[in-house]
């Protein structure tokens, strides 16, 4: 089982280079995006609540620094629950280049804890696209 979810992961990270990305925000230090290809819903119509999962890209303007290392691009796989309006990031990448290029400088694949959406944040505009009707 291990092996099929590295595989999916890896799959997702490799398939980057035909990836969609279209730009859903932006401010002074970033500029987000989102691959729509990659959205997946399930429970839409189930008693348990609807939930959504989508790959995003965080492209800084000037890179920060991970763990030491320089690091200008971030992509992540955040799962949504589009009636609690939470979220959880279920895996993430940093990259030494823009758009998701260059060396992965540092990778998490455990997945985060379930937290509110904040108001005004990136991840409400992502939570809006991933949970639209469409």
């Amino acid at each position: 089982m291990r092996f099929v979810f590295l595989a999916m992961l890896l799959t997702a990270f490799c398939n980057q280079a035909m990836a969609g990305w279209v730009q859903v925000g932006s401010n002074t230090n970033f500029n987000t995006y989102t691959d729509p290809s990659t959205l997946h819903k399930s429970g839409i119509k189930a008693m348990e609540g609807s939930k959504a999962k989508m790959l995003s890209l965080v492209d800084y303007i000037t890179p920060v620094t991970k763990a030491g290392k320089t690091v200008a691009s971030l992509k992540a796989m955040h799962e949504f629950d589009c009636r609690q309006e939470q979220v959880r990031m279920l895996y993430s990448s940093w990259y030494s280049g823009h758009m998701g290029t260059g060396a992965e400088v540092e990778g998490n694949f455990q997945p985060e804890s379930w937290r509110p959406i904040a108001t005004h944040s990136m991840e409400e505009v992502l939570w809006k696209v991933a949970c639209s009707k469409n």
